[in-house]
């Protein structure tokens, strides 16, 4: 004999639907420091592929170009992905500065791929202290500082290298 109460619980879930998981905006990329280039890319997408600097124009005018991104202020536990594919970005392991970041295909949860994207515009590995960084070729990690020079002290460095906008 089923009790009345199970009985009324089932007759609610019945009557419940699953509400889908909205997907964010997709979002261009860019670092503080370059307003014109984008992050992306306008190879064909496979896993490691390396992630460039790419003008943003592009973004309109280049059907090749990859760097539409789904990504919010805060965690992104599931990872920062390319909008309307089945690639994240993802850190090198092991850390290292200079280190890569590429296009795999997402992992959600995994370490290389939860990003924090912060309130002073960094985007981090969650509960590391590894940010992507901006330099003149293409993009990678580097230990995360605020207003960060872009992969090291040289000529070369960047200021703003960490700082990402979303437009």
């Amino acid at each position: 004999m089923i009790c009345p109460t199970l009985l009324t619980l089932i007759a609610a879930l019945s009557l419940t639907t699953a509400t889908p998981v909205k997907r964010t905006d997709a979002y261009l990329l860019h670092a503080k420091n370059s307003p014109d280039n984008c992050l992306g890319t306008t190879g064909d997408l496979y896993n490691g592929i390396s992630l460039q600097n790419v003008p943003c124009s592009e973004a309109e005018t280049n059907p090749r170009f990859k760097g539409k991104w789904e990504i919010v202020r805060g965690n992104n536990e599931n990872g920062i992905r390319l909008s309307g594919t089945d690639y994240c970005l993802d850190a090198t392991l092991p850390l290292t500065d200079t280190g890569d970041i590429t296009l795999w295909t997402c992992l959600p949860g995994t370490a290389q791929q939860t990003f924090y994207y912060t309130d002073d515009d960094h985007i981090a590995l969650t509960d590391q202290n590894s940010c992507l960084d901006f330099n003149a070729g293409g993009c990678g990690q580097f230990t995360c500082a605020p207003g960060r020079r872009a992969c090291g002290t040289g000529p070369d460095a960047l200021a703003g290298g960490q700082e990402w906008t979303v437009v």
